[in-house]
C-alpha cells in the first residue's frame, strides 16, 4: 500500500487529522451563521406571539401548538432519514438545502391570513430545520478531535443564542414599527441568500478521503437497530432522558417568557425584545465560552465532567429561574434570568461532546438524530403545549399571571433532568467508542 493510500485510509478513519486549524475555523464560522439563522427563524415567533394572538384571537394552548408542536412534529420525524443520509452522503449539500427551505418558510409565515396558515408555515420551517443538526454535528465530529469538540459545540451554542437574540431584538423592533408580518420577512430572507456562501465555505471530508470503516458493533439493521444499540448503553440512555426533560422545560419557557413579560410586567414588545434578547445572547456567550473551555480541560483529566457539568447546572438554575418569575420589577427579574441562562449554557455545552464520545465515528449523526427526535417531539413539541394548557387552566383564577405560575410548575422538572445527568456520569468511561477519549476508573 502506498504512503498516500495509507494516509487517506487513516484520514478516513480519523478525518480531523487531515484538517488545519484554519479549515476548522472556516467550518465553525460557517456553521455558526447557520446556527444563528436556525434559531432566529425558529424563535422569532416567541416575540411575535402576542400580536398574532391579538389578531387571530388565540388561546395559550393554540400559541403552544403554533410555536412548538407545529414546528416539532415533522422536524423530529424527518431527523431520522436525514441523519441516515448524513451518515452516507454529502452533508454540506444537506445543510445548504435545509437552510434555504427553513428561511423561505419563515418568510412565508408573514403571509399567513389565519391560524391554520401559520401552523402550515411553521411545519415548513420544521421540515427545513430537520436537515441542519445531524449533518452539522457529524461534520464537527470529523473536523475536530474528541478533546476539542466541546469548544466547537460551545461556539454553535453561542450561535443558537445569538439567533434567539436577533430574533427577539430585531423581531420586537420591526413588529412595533411595521407589524409582525414584516418581522417574519426580515428574519427569513437573509438565510436564503446566506445558503450560497455556506455551500462555498464547507468542505465535505468524504469527498476527499472517502468514508470511515464501519466499527464491529455496527449492524445492517438501519436507524432503529443502531438506536437500540445506543440506548443499551446506560450513558446514552440517561443523556437522552435528561436532555429531553431539559428541552421540555426550557422549550416551553423560552417561547412563553416574552408573552409573560408583555402581559404580567406590562412591557412594550420592543422593550421585551431588546432586554430579553440581549440578556439571552450575552449570558449565553459567557456561559458557552467558559463552559466549553472548562469542560474540555476537565474532561481531559476526567471525562465524567462532561456530565457532571449539566447535572450541577440543572440544580443551580432551578431556584434562579423561579426568582426570575417571581419578581414584577423587570430589572431585578432579568438579573436572575441572566445568571440562570449563563449557568444553563455552561452546563449544556458538553452534552453533545459526550454523545459523540459514546456513539463512535459512523453513528454520530444517528445518535444526534435520535436525541433530537426525543428532545424536539417531547421537549420542544409538547413542552410549549403543556405550558399553554396549564396557563389556560389557571387563567380564570390568575388572569395574565397564569403564565407565571404555569412556568414555575414546569421548572420543577429540571431537578429530574439533573438526576439523569448525574447518573450517566457513572458509566461514560465504559461506554466510550472514541479511541482518543479519556479513560479512568468508573466512579461509584
Amino acid at each position: 500500500m502506498s504512503t498516500a493510500t495509507q494516509q487517506d485510509s487513516e484520514f478516513a478513519a480519523r478525518p480531523w487529522l487531515g484538517f488545519s486549524n484554519r479549515e476548522r475555523v472556516v467550518l465553525i464560522v460557517a456553521l455558526y451563521f447557520v446556527s444563528v439563522s436556525s434559531y432566529m427563524d425558529r424563535f422569532v415567533i416567541a416575540i411575535l406571539q402576542e400580536p398574532i394572538r391579538a389578531e387571530f384571537d388565540l388561546s395559550d394552548t393554540q400559541l403552544g401548538l403554533m410555536s412548538g408542536f407545529a414546528f416539532a412534529a415533522l422536524y423530529s420525524v424527518l431527523g431520522i432519514p436525514i441523519a441516515a443520509l448524513a451518515d452516507r452522503t454529502n452533508r454540506r449539500n444537506i445543510i445548504t438545502a435545509a437552510l434555504t427551505l427553513w428561511s423561505g418558510m419563515t418568510a412565508l409565515c408573514g403571509a399567513a391570513q389565519n391560524f391554520t396558515h401559520v401552523i402550515l408555515a411553521r411545519i415548513g420551517v420544521g421540515v427545513g430545520e430537520a436537515g441542519m443538526l445531524p449533518p452539522t454535528h457529524s461534520l464537527v465530529g470529523d473536523y475536530f478531535p474528541p478533546d476539542g469538540r466541546s469548544i466547537a459545540f460551545a461556539v454553535l451554542t453561542f450561535g443558537n443564542s445569538t439567533g434567539v437574540a436577533l430574533g427577539m431584538v430585531g423581531g420586537g423592533f420591526i413588529a412595533a414599527e411595521f407589524g409582525w408580518r414584516i418581522a417574519f420577512f426580515a428574519a427569513g430572507i437573509p438565510g436564503v441568500l446566506m445558503a450560497y456562501f455556506v455551500h462555498r465555505a464547507i468542505k465535505e471530508p468524504r469527498q476527499i478521503w472517502g468514508h470511515p470503516p464501519k466499527p464491529k458493533i455496527e449492524t445492517d439493521g438501519g436507524f432503529l437497530a443502531s438506536s437500540l444499540q445506543l440506548l443499551r448503553k446506560p450513558t446514552y440512555f440517561h443523556i437522552v432522558t435528561a436532555t429531553t426533560i431539559y428541552f421540555f422545560v426550557v422549550g416551553g419557557a423560552i417561547l412563553f417568557i416574552p408573552s409573560h413579560m408583555i402581559r404580567a410586567l406590562d412591557m412594550p414588545i420592543e422593550q421585551v425584545g431588546l432586554y430579553f434578547g440581549l440578556s439571552t445572547a450575552t449570558s449565553a456567550a459567557i456561559g458557552a465560552m467558559i463552559g466549553g473551555r472548562l469542560a474540555d480541560k476537565l474532561s481531559k483529566l476526567d471525562p465524567r465532567w462532561m456530565l457532571r457539568f449539566p447535572a450541577i447546572a440543572m440544580v443551580a438554575v432551578f431556584p434562579l429561574f423561579s426568582m426570575f418569575l417571581m419578581f414584577d420589577d423587570y430589572r431585578i427579574a432579568l438579573v436572575f434570568f441572566f445568571i440562570a441562562w449563563a449557568i444553563l449554557t455552561m452546563g449544556y455545552t458538553p452534552i453533545f461532546a459526550a454523545v459523540q464520545a459514546v456513539a463512535g465515528s459512523s453513528r454520530r449523526a444517528i445518535a444526534v438524530a435520535f436525541l433530537f427526535v426525543s428532545t424536539t417531539l417531547i421537549g420542544n413539541g409538547i413542552g410549549p403545549v403543556a405550558t399553554g394548557v396549564i396557563s389556560d387552566r389557571l387563567a380564570p383564577q390568575y388572569g395574565d399571571e397564569s403564565l407565571r405560575y404555569s412556568m414555575m410548575i414546569i421548572m420543577v422538572l429540571l431537578l429530574w433532568s439533573a438526576w439523569h445527568f448525574w447518573r450517566a456520569r457513572l458509566t461514560i468511561v465504559d461506554d466510550f467508542e472514541d479511541s482518543t477519549s479519556g479513560a479512568g476508573s468508573q466512579e461509584k
